[in-house]
């Protein structure tokens, strides 16, 4: 019996440990993705900095709960339920953040998109290759805010786009193709931006929300162990 309490316990710890890890690769990933966008990403990018912290305590508590359930240690394994539940109840304040942010995510993420796009037509368009506005216009092969129109009233000539905007760039491929739209994006950026990050919030959610409830299984598993184990001392 103890035998097999201890399994489940570790059994749940392990699959604690699987969630932990997939968090701590997304968030990696997004933390990475969006860094030179965090000042207008700033919850996403915030908040997955956060899920990257909570990953890597998961990991360290999850593995410290293996070890002392496996050598039938009780007041460690309390000490690391009770680690746990923390990690559970961290997780939950994210994905409540997460979950209340993406009530207002489409109009947010609109506006910030209109914000970027502004400071770049204040630039050099052309020489500005490195800006986040042409990183941007080529990851999600798009072009503009809403249509590659958008930079109709951003050049003289009234029918040129940044070179980020074309299919395949060359230099100044952006000149005179609003007149000759098929090489280039036509669809904005907007809609794909923010595709982009209600995804990223899901998956955040979904994940945290995944780390808390293996957290708290594992945890009350441990606590039952650790009962049984302080019981057989008493016995003994």
């Amino acid at each position: 019996m103890p035998k097999i309490r201890s399994l489940g316990c570790i059994a749940a710890t392990a699959l604690t440990i699987l969630a932990a890890i997939a968090l701590l690769v997304v968030s990696s990933v997004y933390v990475h993705q969006t860094t030179y966008l965090s000042d207008l990403w700033t919850q996403v990018y915030a908040l997955s900095i956060y899920s990257l912290v909570i990953s890597i305590l998961a990991i360290l508590f999850g593995f410290a709960l293996i070890y002392v359930v496996n050598r039938q240690f009780p007041a460690l394994t309390t000490l690391f339920s009770g680690s746990l539940i923390l990690i559970a109840f961290l997780s939950v304040i994210c994905a409540i953040i997460l979950i209340t942010g993406r009530n207002d995510l489409q109009t947010n993420s609109y506006k910030n998109t209109v914000q970027l796009f502004s400071n770049y037509s204040d630039s050099d368009l052309i020489s500005n290759s490195d800006s986040n506005v042409n990183r941007i216009q080529q990851t999600f092969k798009c072009c503009g805010v809403e249509k590659a129109t958008y930079w109709e009233d951003f050049y003289s000539d009234k029918t040129s786009t940044p070179d980020s905007c074309c299919k395949k760039i060359i230099p100044d491929c952006g000149n005179g193709s609003l007149v000759n739209q098929d090489n280039i994006y036509l669809r904005g950026c907007a809609e794909p931006i923010y595709n982009e990050l209600r995804y990223r919030y899901d998956v955040l959610t979904g994940l945290n929300f995944t780390l808390m409830a293996l957290s708290i299984i594992s945890a009350i598993l441990g606590v039952i162990f650790e009962r049984h184990i302080r019981e057989q001392y008493q016995i003994m």
